[in-house]
């Protein structure tokens, strides 16, 4: 049911898109370019805030990092784990506390991703 109402709120958002391209609603200054899709619900489930020195790891990085140090620390909040600093991650990470195995029960994932994944923030931190 809820997969039902996001696909028809979706759908509403991509009509006034489309909508707000015609010159007619343009010159009524209706609709505005900004319109924004709203977050998915699985997009809310994953969105988890950066804490401040993360965050400035996260904003000089490329995407693929990005995904990875978002995982990583979504992950971590979610096995109730505690990261200070970028070497409590990289630690977290030696002790097998992010192991595959690990982050597997909490939401299934390739371990090739997740190799990745750590691969990709090691280089960050």
């Amino acid at each position: 049911m809820a997969q039902q109402n996001e696909a028809k709120i979706r759908g509403i958002f991509h009509f006034l898109v489309r909508l707000s391209k015609k010159p007619s609603v343009r010159a009524a200054g209706l609709l505005q370019d900004d319109l924004k899709l709203p977050l998915t619900n699985r997009q809310k489930r994953h969105s988890t805030e950066l804490p401040e020195w993360l965050q400035t790891i996260y904003d000089e990085a490329v995407r693929p990092t990005q995904n990875a140090l978002d995982r990583i620390w979504l992950t971590i909040e979610r096995l109730n784990l505690t990261a200070k600093c970028p070497q409590d991650i990289l630690s977290l990470i030696d002790k097998g506390k992010l192991s595959h195995s690990t982050v597997n029960q909490v939401e299934p994932i390739k371990i090739n991703t997740w190799n990745i994944y750590v691969r990709k923030a090691r280089k960050a931190l």
